[in-house]
């Protein structure tokens, strides 16, 4: 089985914010400190779960051959990219909320996001979540998260021990 390493964002109903982002994505290079460089690869869908019909977008960072990265093999590449692709995330068209890491596409639904006590107790195991402000303060407001730009907040970025 593959895994993939993405960003994958939460938009809502609007399914024109989803494809905003996304084009956003299609134009970003991410050059790492070696000068490697890396694309961005675009998918929207709409979750299957859930109660309500969201959109999301899942941003995949793929070499100049087009290959997903090896996630077994390369956890400091992937602390890098998360990095650069944070730097993006603060400059991005609006979305209510996304995350960074492996296996993350679709993480949460809507329900199930705020009505996760986990995320309202321990936002720390949440590492990297960034999430509107409406949404923060649909989660009650909880400590742990800090700004991340106008009207976002989130839980600073960790790299984990391992990646899977």
């Amino acid at each position: 089985m593959a895994w993939i390493f993405s960003l994958s964002a939460e938009f809502g109903p609007n399914r024109a914010d989803a494809d905003n982002f996304s084009e956003y994505f299609r134009h970003v290079s991410l050059v790492l400190s070696d000068g490697q460089q890396f694309s961005c690869k675009a998918s929207v869908n709409q979750e299957s779960g859930g109660e309500s019909q969201n959109w999301w977008c899942m941003i995949s960072p793929t070499k100049a051959d087009g290959e997903h990265l090896n996630v077994y093999e390369e956890e400091q590449l992937l602390t890098e990219l998360s990095n650069l692709l944070y730097k993006h995330l603060q400059s991005s068209p609006p979305f209510r909320y996304a995350l960074i890491g492996v296996e993350v596409d679709d993480f949460r639904t809507y329900d199930e996001l705020v009505s996760d006590d986990l995320i309202k107790d321990e936002p720390s195991e949440f590492s990297g979540l960034v999430v509107s402000s409406d949404i923060w303060s649909r989660l009650g407001s909880p400590n742990g998260f800090v700004s991340f730009r106008p009207d976002y907040l989130w839980v600073p970025f960790r790299p984990p021990a391992r990646w899977i």
